[in-house]
């Protein structure tokens, strides 16, 4: 835990059976985890489904679903021959701008109902044949003024305008908000029609965008860097962090590729998002911090909501991996 912050921590948390059956489905096992690492609670990951019966008070954020081409729709027709709904779902977000609009929309007012302090959107766009080529076909401006249309219509539907749940906008280092031009993310602010949002900075994915990242000193190094190059503005509409760092910047300059892989070719969606998500994993590595100059990227910023954001394969390893972290931000220097 953060001493002498007014800080909420929180974990990152699903709806979905890798994470509920962790707990037997015992939500009182899950708050004393959360309590015992001296937690406030959870970032919940929800999708298009039925929300469980989760206690309300362990919910102080929510992660909206994250269709990754949804910019496709709005720009273009996205071809969905041979495509399962599911999919459909995974990649598009719907099939046309209406659904899309409407999925949202539904979704918005069904986490309302735990009334979250915030939640997280992803404003970018990849597609699973350019995640190995970087040839996206568009910028990070052409993403972002169709997000900023995307949005401004969503949120229309709702009363006076404003989303029911404040929204949160997540940096990644695909095209899109990356953070990394202080220009561009102040022009995208100026898109948006309503006021209930604000920015969450993800560590792992500033580092990732930067390419340079390497050895974990070195890492936070670029963070604060890049944070000292952004105007005040920027710094203090950043309310929500996910907190982890990546070591990828060898690894995606290495595995860039002239086109998609031929073996990848040759399968369908389903059967290729698994070595998709392997690659995608490999860049977006999500390792606790073990450095108390970590903290120093929180102080900097002072978000309200700080998410520990771990893939773990088990209760142990998503132990370790807060206790590891949460002792870096409290003073403690690990060695590995």
């Amino acid at each position: 835990m953060i001493k002498q912050k007014e800080i909420k921590e929180l974990v990152n948390f699903s709806i979905y059976p890798c994470d509920i059956e962790r707990f037997g489905g015992d939500w009182s096992s899950l708050e004393q985890f959360v309590s015992g690492h001296g937690l406030n609670g959870l970032e919940l990951l929800v999708g298009n489904e039925p929300l469980p019966e989760i206690p309300a008070h362990l919910v102080h954020g929510v992660h909206l679903p994250s269709p990754f081409a949804y910019f496709k729709l709005l720009t273009g027709d996205p071809d969905l021959e041979g495509l399962e709904e599911w999919e459909i779902n995974i990649i598009y977000g719907g099939r046309n701008r209406e659904e899309l609009i409407s999925r949202f929309c539904n979704t918005m007012e069904n986490v309302s109902a735990f009334d979250p302090a915030y939640a997280v959107f992803h404003v970018s766009y990849v597609e699973t044949d350019q995640v190995f080529t970087r040839n996206h076909g568009c910028t990070d401006e052409d993403v972002l003024c169709a997000t900023a249309d995307l949005l401004n219509e969503a949120v229309s539907h709702f009363p006076d305008g404003e989303p029911p749940v404040r929204l949160f906008f997540e940096n990644l280092w695909w095209p899109g908000l990356t953070l990394l031009d202080p220009e561009l993310t102040l022009r995208f602010s100026d898109m948006l029609d309503f006021n209930n949002w604000a920015f969450l900075l993800d560590t792992g994915h500033f580092m990732n965008a930067t390419m340079c990242c390497n050895e974990e000193n070195c890492a936070v190094g670029t963070v604060l860097d890049r944070l000292d190059k952004l105007p005040r503005e920027i710094i203090e509409k950043i309310e929500g962090m996910h907190f982890h760092y990546s070591l990828s910047g060898d690894y995606q300059k290495e595995s860039i590729l002239p086109q998609h892989p031929p073996h990848l070719q040759e399968k369908n969606f389903s059967e290729s998002y698994m070595d998709i998500m392997e690659h995608v994993g490999k860049i977006d590595q999500h390792m606790p911090f073990s450095i108390t100059k970590c903290k120093d990227i929180v102080d900097i910023v002072s978000p309200n909501y700080l998410t520990h954001e771990f893939v773990t394969k088990g209760l142990d390893e998503l132990d370790r991996k807060l206790r590891l972290q949460c002792g870096s931000l409290n003073g403690n220097q690990w060695t590995r």
